[in-house]
């Protein structure tokens, strides 16, 4: 800003004073400083009279009891801390981490996609189109669904599962044609993105892990977990509007 400018502003700044016209704006920040100060000295007061209540009521009650009493203000502190911990874990996992591993499994998903459209290209009628299809979609959907591949998720479709036979026989019938496919490179890419859709499990249950892992190993183990992707990773896109709203979906990319 020129020095010209700036005398001006000052000179503009000063008449307004004058006028009273940037009074209240003053009297606002005092009033705010004023009360910030306040409550804060308030705050110490009260907090440092409690202290001392505690501590005489706690000495009282030791005295009736016969035998000294410990204070919970280590315990407290020491759960504030983790707690404060576990957020930061959280935040930085879920808004930092967890994308980043999304966007490769993504990538490798978009290159298994080709390697399906390929294999078409190449083997022709020898791939037939219903196994073609299926894996195309499968790998379509997770590309679709891979952001909402959590045990929630899969908790949701084993419950729709028990609820509607159809629905759980339609997604094994789907899991077993595209396992039984003659063609080993369609079946080693099958292999592929349910590995991919094994670790897009755990990075979206990543920060959820320490607590949810234990339970779900506990109650169903590693090898049940595995059946459960194979079934889940094999439902159809109208299947899974049963388990999760249609606006959740994000469209596939071509």
């Amino acid at each position: 800003m020129p020095k010209q400018d700036v005398g001006n502003l000052v000179f503009e700044l000063m008449d307004d004073l004058k006028s009273g016209w940037l009074a209240g704006y003053v009297l606002a920040v005092v009033f705010l400083v004023g009360w910030y100060l306040h409550a804060r000295y308030q705050r110490r007061l009260i907090t440092g009279e409690m202290r001392r209540i505690a501590k005489e009521r706690d000495m009282l009650q030791a005295q009736s009891i016969g035998k000294d009493l410990k204070s919970s203000q280590g315990q407290m502190t020491i759960a504030m801390i983790t707690l404060l911990y576990l957020a930061v874990f959280h935040f930085i996992y879920e808004g930092i981490l967890a994308p980043s591993f999304r966007l490769t499994l993504r990538f490798q998903l978009f290159g298994l996609r080709d390697d399906v459209r390929n294999l078409k290209i190449d083997c022709g009628n020898s791939l037939d189109d219903r196994h073609f299809d299926y894996l195309h979609d499968s790998i379509n959907f997770l590309i679709a669904v891979l952001y909402r591949f959590d045990f929630a998720s899969l908790s949701l479709a084993e419950q729709e599962a028990h609820r509607d036979p159809e629905f759980r026989k339609r997604a094994e019938e789907r899991a077993k044609l595209l396992d039984d496919c003659n063609i080993p490179y369609a079946r080693e890419i099958r292999k592929k993105s349910l590995r991919i859709a094994a670790k897009a499990l755990a990075v979206n249950s990543g920060a959820w892990g320490i607590y949810v892992v234990p339970f779900a190993l506990a109650f169903a183990g590693i090898s049940e977990i595995k059946s459960r992707i194979r079934i889940f990773a094999s439902l159809s896109r109208q299947d899974f509007k049963k388990v999760a709203p249609e606006d959740s979906l994000i469209s596939s990319p071509s």
